[in-house]
């Protein structure tokens, strides 16, 4: 699970969606100057091929501490971060360095909030107020909203669509032109290309969106019927182990302890609907098979959480 996790906060960190950056993560950053542990230094981050400076704790980002990034996409360019003290990122800027081309990098700069990605099912930091430069000489200023989409989960990106509300400005001709603008799907730390809403195409993206709903529910049912049966056998296995340990019966018999508590605790999970608390169940069934022996229910209790544990790690 966790390297799955690391997988997300990896590739959403410029989606217009970001978490704290854990810089120790050699399959993503090289520490190429200075103490990126405990001190000041510079990480290459080669998913986004930026350069990220500044002080770092324990490998990570420091709570109101300035990051200073470089792109040799464009290296005339400076970008500063600014996270705050949930680790999410609070404010500054957001190149959007994945796809840009001919020297140019896209940003977002304001301030951001958090959302839980709908599809992702992660939380997430997204643009709320401020500024989209395409780098071309169109600048977005207003508000922003981020509707996460399905696009990217078989990849594991976050993707999803941003609606702004506010000015469109031409820098270069000083022209300006105020509405509701969308942007067509996007992935993560992709360059984001705004039209102006049309009530076709929002009828469009609604549709989509709320289709993309009911078909990930199935894919989420099916995900966490995984991860109960994974945290089922896990447990199995340590109440296996602390049995054998013990001299327990682990015979194929009416009487064996293992197999009343691995049948009671399939028997369970299978008539159960919706969200499974594993722990629960297997707690219940081990009870029912160790009753009056409070030594052995304690080490199968511990085998529990054991198994548990390892399930989730």
């Amino acid at each position: 699970m966790k390297a799955g996790i690391a997988l997300f906060v990896g590739l959403t960190c410029t989606a217009g969606a970001s978490l704290a950056l854990d810089v120790s993560d050699e399959r993503r950053f090289v520490c190429r100057q200075g103490d990126c542990r405990n001190g000041q230094g510079t990480v290459w981050d080669a998913f986004l091929s930026v350069t990220m400076q500044g002080n770092f704790a324990g490998g990570h980002t420091i709570p109101g501490a300035t990051y200073v990034l470089s792109s040799p996409l464009a290296p005339n360019r400076k970008f500063k971060q600014v996270y705050g003290k949930d680790g999410f990122l609070a404010s500054g800027d957001m190149p959007r360095t994945l796809g840009a081309m001919n020297g140019v990098v896209p940003a977002f700069n304001g301030a951001y909030t958090r959302i839980t990605h709908t599809f992702m099912r992660q939380p997430v930091a997204v643009v709320r107020q401020g500024t989209y430069d395409t780098g071309v000489g169109i600048e977005y200023h207003g508000r922003f909203e981020y509707l996460p989409s399905k696009g990217g989960m078989t990849m594991g990106l976050a993707s999803g669509y941003y609606i702004f509300f506010g000015e469109k400005i031409d820098i270069e001709d000083d022209e300006k032109e105020s509405g509701l603008f969308v942007s067509d799907e996007v992935l993560g730390g992709a360059p984001v290309r705004f039209v102006k809403a049309t009530p076709s195409y929002l009828a469009v993206m609604q549709r989509k969106y709320q289709r993309d709903l009911q078909l990930a529910q199935d894919d989420f049912r099916q995900q966490d019927a995984e991860k109960g049966w994974r945290t089922a056998l896990a447990v199995l296995g340590k109440v296996a182990f602390t049995l054998a340990s013990g001299g327990g019966n682990l015979g194929g018999g009416k009487d064996s302890l293992g197999g009343d508590i691995a049948m009671n605790l399939v028997s369970t999970m299978l008539n159960s609907g919706g969200e499974v608390n594993v722990k629960e169940i297997a707690l219940q069934a081990v009870g029912a098979a160790v009753v009056g022996d409070k030594d052995l229910g304690s080490a199968l209790g511990k085998a529990v959480s054991e198994g548990i544990d390892e399930a989730n790690r």
